[in-house]
């Protein structure tokens, strides 16, 4: 009885103590950040892919000329691997497991801007966002800075797999911003057919290449990191 009665009193000590520390400024110098985030979070991955083909300005074959978007939209062989993007994506979660990928919970496409009129990241996606019964998100263009695009990435990526349709040119920087450490400098203007799967292990990003191998012509080959690559 005694041993309680000194243990109440001691509480009764210690709780004006721990309602002054908990009414305490923040320590000199410090500055919340709402964009800081928390090395708890469990982070799905985050796919990278360029938008699908467009019409060429000579074509040789029918599958190169303008399809139904017109010049600012994707070619029939585009408007092909679309199709079949969404067959990929949306297979079940055990076939995409054997490709190191996973079915996404958000889709993002770079938006049509007045420098980019194309429609083409949006187009290359539709199909695959009907499928899912997901939205297209397509609330920022591809121009830099990509910092705040890489932060609503990464924001919904710790709540779902993310997958990206974008433009070439800025690939690698919206990969460096998202915090991927080895990049290659270029994507090249040739290549429609690859995917970049970024991870979050050990509190860092890491880029691995995964081949679509969707159209006869695609490739397995990934973008050579000769074209440059380093830390961010």
């Amino acid at each position: 009885m005694l041993l309680l009665l000194l243990l109440l009193l001691l509480l009764l000590l210690l709780l004006p103590l721990s309602l002054s520390l908990s009414l305490m400024p923040p320590p000199r110098g410090w500055r919340h950040d709402p964009n800081r985030r928390s090395t708890m979070n469990h982070f799905h991955p985050i796919m990278l892919i360029r938008h699908a083909e467009k019409p060429l300005r000579e074509p040789r074959y029918a599958q190169d000329n303008p399809g139904a978007g017109g010049q600012h939209g994707l070619s029939p062989r585009g408007e092909r691997r679309a199709q079949l993007l969404a067959a990929y994506f949306a297979s079940s979660d055990e076939v995409l497991r054997e490709r190191g990928l996973c079915r996404p919970a958000f889709i993002f496409a770079a938006a049509t801007t007045a420098r980019h009129r194309s429609t083409r990241p949006v187009d290359t996606v539709k199909p695959l966002a009907a499928a899912l019964n997901l939205p297209v998100r397509d609330d920022y263009g591809s121009d830099p800075p990509l910092a705040k695009v890489a932060d609503t990435l990464c924001s919904a990526a710790t709540q779902g797999a993310v997958l990206v349709s974008w433009r070439q040119d800025t690939l690698p920087e919206l990969a460096r911003a998202i915090g991927a450490r080895t990049v290659p400098a270029e994507w090249p203007e040739s290549r429609f057919d690859m995917i970049w799967l970024l991870e979050r292990a050990g509190g860092e990003w890491t880029l691995a290449q995964v081949p679509q191998l969707l159209l006869p012509e695609d490739s397995e080959a990934p973008i050579r990191e000769d074209f440059g690559y380093g830390p961010a």
